[in-house]
């Protein structure tokens, strides 16, 4: 955990004053939720929409551009030379401003979990510079089994919550059961399955938490 670095942790009283906390705090490294990037997305939009024509015209077409570029590496494409330079511009004069307006301007890592973030705005994040992870993890057990780890493409994808993270085994077995476990679950198996009901699903999470100690003791 990143504490155990020396880091420090900020908290807020609420969840309202998450985003005015971070403009004091100013954070590197941040993990939420889609109900806060959804807000802090809608804020930048808001401020570009609130500002003058030309300075709307001018952020619609840097976003048009870093678009374009990110498509193709998301895809594993070559980006053509002279886009790589529209590109190169528009994120160093423009998208290095927004940057700087989003959650105090020094993060270095965003991610996100408990829900689903929308495809607008992973890609948002991922045009202005600032890529949005992923993850996915049972709440109850309270371990990360995945991440859509940032930079670059070769584990990660928009929309997907990512590979399993090192020493981590997942498997689906059947159409209504995962299995997770290995040392990056911290010794814990969890078994996740869905009951389908007349209107719609429950779900049913156990989680068996095997003492890696007693058992070595039972040894």
């Amino acid at each position: 955990m990143s504490w155990l670095s020396g880091a420090s942790i900020a908290l807020t009283p609420n969840r309202e004053s998450i985003i005015s906390s971070c403009d004091l705090v100013k954070p590197v490294e941040m993990t939420s939720v889609p109900l806060v990037v959804n807000k802090i997305y809608d804020g930048v939009l808001s401020k570009v929409a609130a500002g003058p024509v030309r300075r709307q015209k001018i952020a619609a077409a840097a976003f048009e551009v870093a678009r374009s570029r990110n498509t193709l590496v998301e895809a594993g494409l070559p980006v053509p030379f002279f886009l790589g330079l529209k590109f190169a511009f528009v994120n160093t004069v423009i998208m290095s401003k927004i940057r700087s307006q989003i959650l105090g301007g020094q993060l270095d890592m965003l991610s996100a979990g408990g829900g689903k973030t929308s495809l607008e705005v992973l890609r948002f994040f991922e045009d202005v510079g600032l890529p949005l992870c992923e993850g996915y993890g049972m709440t109850e057990a309270s371990p990360i089994i995945s991440l859509s780890t940032s930079p670059g493409f070769s584990r990660r994808r928009l929309g997907s919550v990512g590979q399993a993270l090192p020493g981590c085994t997942i498997e689906i077995r059947g159409p209504v059961t995962l299995v997770s476990y290995g040392a990056s679950c911290r010794g814990m198996i969890h078994l996740c399955f869905y009951l389908p009901t007349m209107q719609y699903s429950i779900k049913y999470t156990f989680t068996f938490i095997l003492l890696l100690t007693h058992l070595c003791s039972l040894a």
